[in-house]
């Protein structure tokens, strides 16, 4: 599978749509924190440091699920994986080689963006936009969501060769779990421990709640959504396996 993988971080590496990916966060991180600069001229915010530096997790779905389409897709349009599966690789050594280029994409651009903000956040603020809570368990959840985005998004690709409707697919999913995860946390907040047990799953299993949790720096976080976080990941990716074996590549 390392054949697999180098061929694909040179694909990664010529890629002109994760190159927009990473200006993308490069971008959004620099809006992020003049908007803190902005908020503690203006005296209304500045206390909560993480909603800046993790703020690139409330965007890295809808993100990743744009680049995952795009990149993913390109295989299918040049027939690269027939070719593939012709020369004798497995489509199990295929498919993980897919999602584990997708995945150290997701991570690298997440990483930009921490970078970015970091370097932006010095010149602009200074060293108390250091002042983040739970920073260890945050970046620990930040690489799972990552994971679990990742797993649902390439499942959907590499199980459907029609680009338009996999892209759009992948995309309104995205937004699904935006919504969703955002209701499910103004629920969570306003009812505390007297949430149902649905809205106790849906908090550890729709990645955009942890993502709120972490940008709030919220009590709630815990390392349990890890756990379900990466389990989630690695049944989709099983899923994705063993349908992907069935595929009638065109």
């Amino acid at each position: 599978m390392s054949r697999l993988l180098n061929a694909n971080m040179v694909r990664l590496a010529k890629s002109r749509i994760f190159l927009l990916a990473e200006l993308f966060m490069v971008g959004y991180a620099v809006t992020a924190y003049v908007s803190a600069c902005s908020a503690l001229e203006s005296r209304k915010s500045g206390e909560n440091w993480n909603l800046y530096f993790f703020n690139g997790l409330l965007a890295i779905g809808i993100v990743m699920a744009v680049f995952a389409s795009v990149f993913l897709h390109a295989q299918y349009s040049d027939h690269t994986i027939r070719n593939k599966i012709m020369v004798g690789h497995r489509r199990s050594h295929i498919y993980l080689a897919d999602y584990l280029t997708c995945l150290g994409a997701g991570w690298l651009m997440c990483a930009t963006y921490h970078l970015t903000g970091l370097l932006a956040g010095l010149l602009l603020i200074g060293s108390k936009m250091l002042e983040i809570s739970n920073f260890v368990l945050g970046m620990a959840c930040s690489a799972v969501i990552v994971m679990a985005y990742t797993a649902l998004f390439v499942l959907v690709e590499m199980l459907d060769q029609n680009k338009a409707r996999s892209m759009a697919v992948n995309v309104v999913a995205s937004f699904a779990l935006l919504a969703v995860g955002m209701q499910c946390f103004n629920k969570l907040i306003s009812l505390g421990e007297s949430a149902g047990w649905l809205l106790r799953v849906l908090e550890k299993a729709v990645p955009f709640v942890t993502a709120v949790y972490v940008t709030t720096g919220n009590d709630r976080l815990s390392a349990a959504a890890l756990i379900c976080l990466s389990v989630e990941a690695v049944l989709l990716v099983i899923i994705g396996i063993s349908a992907f074996r069935k595929v009638d590549i065109e």
